[in-house]
Parts: structure tokens; C-alpha cells; sequence
């Protein structure tokens, strides 16, 4: 027995104590960890509705115009998509899945001539060689046998289509009015920020996958224009592969076109080097005249991003999740303008937004309410008077409207700028007291619990605080000034009037 029994060497262990509410925010992550993933491909069908939706929005709009009620237009829109899969499962599907049938049981045949049309010299027939005769890969009885699963595939893809094309009908017709209910959750200038996201978004998603349809249905026309004429087997099923593969940037191509040169090359050498060449004069005009003519400049974003994009979301969701995430891409700059200009800074913003010739900042960050909505323009004319020790300056703002807190917080920390806010005096004051990098407070006079006037007699009586400038806020068009506050502010407020009155009145 040790001589020291508190000696922590003593002790053959130690046992440590959890709390129970860690033990409960574990179990809780678990928990929602668990119904996420069960409700992930639920939610990305709703996602996908969504998209569909904003894309069908103009439509009905369209036909409302050329007198249609609203529940008539959806209807028609949703009997016209309804006929145009059908019609595409009844022509496209059968022919499809007897193209790849024939293929699986003529594969043999296709691998002998493709070997015998390359020179026996050649690197490609050895590596050719050694991957047709993969042991891997299945015989073509085994494969034809697992064809008939292509059934099952198909009829699960309609049941997932016709859920997206359901919740698409259901928010055009009462999406409006449940957005409107769930941003009565929030505070005015968030209510203004999604109302802002949602119109611009709309736009951008519309323009990308009318854009995208386009480009689809363009690449899988010319793709089948090209193979159908040299006899390359499976045309019509290399023609959907293409328009399906088009939503890839560079890769796409790629993968479309060496399924198509190996068949071709079954013909001869020559068939798949006119297979190449045509596939790359398409690839071409798509890139540098197609693609600008129908996204026109709706749409900037780096192809290289989209492509990461899809690589994540692919393999984190499946195919479902990479068509989910090409409209979120395409809407990050809109996104990054109106949520992340505080987080960014507006010269970043400014110069993405240059980058990706999308339109100027201040025709795009509609923060606010309507009242306070001259607070989002951007003066030039301060930026450039701007020196560094204006940044990373310490506000504190006394207000008890929420909205009009909510807007100054969110114009002082675009500009870097540390905000603290109150909803009444007595708050101020216990912030004031735990805080001693306070600078400059913004000031309300009429607020309950404590008012301005208490408020700013208790700061002048304390000798640390005493000193801290204050700027009385005001919502009369000609406000006088209280004794004690340096200046005023005028509800609403403008941006510039808010920077200036921090950069003349701030304690350093």
C-alpha cells in the first residue's frame, strides 16, 4: 500500500466523470445523424422539385398572361410533362435496353474486331488487349442475366421522376405562400435577404437548366448524327449517354467519347479516328459558340468549381446529388453577395463579382427592409478615404427594434467592424462593463426597461465609461441633440452617414 493514499500514483485508475447532457448531445447527434441519412434522398427529390419548379415558374407565368388561371396552367404543364416522359419511356427506353443487350451478347465479336482493326505492334492493342480479356469482366450470359435488372432500375428512376415532377406541382401551385410562411420566422432584414436569395436565385436556376436542357438535347442530337451515319453499333444508346454526360465540364466529354471510338474502332481505324475528330469539332462549337449564346450572362461560374462540385456531390449522394448541386453553384455568387458580405468584405465580393461579370454589388444586396434599404449603397468615395486604423473598430448599438439593431450590426461588420447590441439600457450597461474595447455606442432614446436618457446619465457617471462618444438614433426628420451624445443618426439611416460617423467619432 502506497504511503501517500492521495498520491495520484497510488491509484491503479482514475475514473472520469461525464456529464449526462454530454452523453445526451451525443446520442442526440447520433440520432439526427441516423434520420438525416434516411431522409437524404427524400430531401434532394424536394431539392430537385424545387429546381423544377423555379425552372416551370416563367411558363406559368406565360400562360396566365394568355388568360389561364393558375391551377389550369399548372395543370397543363403538369399533363404536358407527364406525356413527354411517357413518350420518352415508350420510344427511348425499349430500343435502349435492346442496343445494350446486343451489345452484351455480341461482345465477343466486338472485342476480337477491335483487336484485329489495331496494328499487332501497337501499345494501345496491348493495353486494349489485356483489358478486354480482364478476367473481371463478366461473360456476356452473366451480364445479359444481369440486364434484366435494368428493368427494375428503370421503373425505380419513373417513380423518382414522377415524386420530383409532384412536389415541382405543389410548389408551383402553393409555393409562394409556404415560403412567405417560413420567412415569417424570421426578423425583417433576414425576410428581406431570402425574398432578395429567392428572386435572384429563381432567375439564375432558370437560365441554367433551360441552358442545360439545351446543351443536353444538343449534344445527344449530334452525337447520334455522327455515329448513325458510320454504322457505329449502339448509336441511339451513345447518343443519350452524351446528352446525359454533357452536364460534366471536360470530363464529360471524355466519357462519352471512348465508349463511342472503342465501338467505332469495331469498324475500323478510320471509323473511330472520324468519330474523334467529329466529337471534337462538336465539343468545340458547344464550348465557344453554343454555350455563350444560351447562358449568355446569367451564368459565370469556373468550370473547374462546377466540376469539383460534382465530384463531391457525387460521391456523397449519387447521381441525385450531383444534379442537386449544379443550380446551387451556379447561384453561389448571388449567395455570396447577399449572405457572406459581412464575413467577406464588399472589396472581395466586388472583385468576384468582376471576376465573374455578374452584375455590381449594390443591384444585388438587398439586405433590408424597404426602410432601410438606402443603407446597402456602396459609396466609393468612402473606400478610398478609408485607412487601416478604420477596421476592426468595437460598437456598441442600444436599441430596442430589432430590425433597425439587426441593420446597423450588419452594416458595421461588413466593413470589419466589431458590433455589440442591447435591446434596452440596462443590457448596455452590463455590456459595458464586461467589455472595455467599446469605442463609440449608437443610442435610442425610447426603449423600456431602461431608456436612453437613464442609460447615458449612468455611463456619464462612471469614469471609465464617461468618455465613450455616443450618437443619439432618431426617427424625427429634424432631431435635436441630447446632452451628453456627440452627434445623431436619422432612422432610416444610410450607409455612408453610419461609416462616417464611426470613423469622425470613435475612441481609440
Amino acid at each position: 500500500m502506497s504511503e501517500f493514499p492521495n498520491d495520484p500514483k497510488s491509484n491503479s485508475h482514475i475514473v472520469h466523470d461525464i456529464a449526462p447532457a454530454a452523453i445526451g448531445k451525443v446520442v442526440f447527434a447520433v440520432v439526427a445523424g441516423v434520420i438525416l441519412m434516411k431522409i437524404f434522398t427524400i430531401g434532394l427529390l424536394i431539392f430537385l422539385g424545387f429546381i423544377l419548379a423555379v425552372s416551370l415558374e416563367p411558363i406559368v407565368q406565360k400562360l396566365k398572361k394568355h388568360g389561364f388561371s393558375k391551377g389550369l396552367a399548372v395543370t397543363t404543364i403538369a399533363l404536358s410533362m407527364t406525356g413527354i416522359i411517357g413518350l420518352i419511356s415508350l420510344v427511348l427506353i425499349p430500343s435502349i435496353y435492346n442496343q445494350v443487350t446486343t451489345l452484351i451478347q455480341s461482345l465477343p465479336v466486338l472485342r476480337t474486331d477491335i483487336l484485329i482493326n489495331l496494328p499487332s505492334d501497337n501499345i494501345i492493342r496491348k493495353v486494349l488487349g489485356d483489358a478486354l480479356k480482364n478476367p473481371k469482366i463478366p461473360s456476356p450470359d452473366i451480364l445479359v442475366t444481369h440486364a434484366f435488372s435494368f428493368v427494375n432500375i428503370v421503373f425505380e428512376s419513373l417513380s423518382e421522376i414522377f415524386l420530383v415532377l409532384i412536389f415541382s406541382i405543389y410548389l408551383l401551385l402553393d409555393g409562394k405562400r409556404a415560403f412567405k410562411w417560413f420567412c415569417d420566422f424570421f426578423s425583417s432584414p433576414v425576410r428581406t435577404k431570402l425574398v432578395a436569395t429567392g428572386k435572384e436565385t429563381t432567375i439564375v436556376v432558370h437560365a441554367y437548366v433551360r441552358a442545360q436542357l439545351l446543351t443536353s438535347l444538343l449534344g445527344a442530337i449530334s452525337s447520334y448524327f455522327i455515329l448513325k451515319p458510320l454504322n457505329v453499333p449502339g448509336a441511339l444508346t451513345l447518343s443519350v449517354l452524351a446528352g446525359l454526360l454533357d452536364v460534366l465540364p471536360v470530363i464529360g466529354f471524355f466519357l462519352a467519347v471512348i465508349p463511342a471510338m472503342l465501338l467505332a474502332l469495331s469498324i475500323s481505324p478510320g471509323t473511330a479516328g472520324a468519330v474523334l475528330a467529329l466529337y471534337l469539332l462538336y465539343h468545340t462549337v458547344e464550348n465557344y459558340f453554343v454555350v455563350p449564346y444560351v447562358y449568355g450572362n446569367s451564368l459565370k461560374v469556373s468550370s473547374l468549381v462546377i466540376l469539383a462540385a460534382l465530384l463531391i456531390a457525387g460521391s456523397l449522394g449519387g447521381v441525385l446529388a450531383a444534379m442537386a448541386i449544379l443550380p446551387v453553384v451556379a447561384s453561389y455568387p448571388i449567395i455570396e453577395r447577399i449572405w457572406l458580405v459581412k464575413y467577406l468584405g464588399r472589396q472581395v465580393v466586388t472583385k468576384h463579382s468582376e471576376a465573374t461579370e455578374a452584375t455590381e454589388v449594390a443591384e444585388q444586396v438587398r439586405m433590408w427592409n424597404e426602410k432601410l434599404i438606402n443603407l446597402t449603397r456602396i459609396s466609393p468615395s468612402y473606400s478610398e478615404r478609408r485607412t487601416l486604423k478604420d477596421f476592426r473598430k468595437t460598437v456598441l448599438i442600444v436599441e430596442d427594434d430589432p430590425d433597425i439593431r439587426a441593420t446597423l450590426k450588419d452594416a458595421l461588420e461588413i466593413e470589419g467592424h466589431r458590433a455589440l447590441v442591447a435591446a434596452n439600457g440596462r443590457d448596455g450597461l452590463d455590456i459595458l462593463h464586461k467589455r472595455s474595447d467599446v469605442g463609440l455606442i449608437f443610442l435610442d432614446m425610447d426603449m423600456p426597461i431602461m431608456n436612453g436618457r437613464t442609460f447615458l446619465e449612468k455611463v456619464k457617471m462612471e469614469a471609465d465609461l464617461r468618455d465613450i462618444p455616443v450618437i443619439f438614433l432618431s426617427g424625427n426628420p429634424d432631431p435635436e441633440l441630447s446632452p451628453g451624445a456627440v452627434d445623431y443618426l436619422r432612422k432610416p439611416a444610410e450607409l455612408d452617414a453610419v461609416l462616417d460617423l464611426v470613423s469622425k467619432h470613435y475612441r481609440i
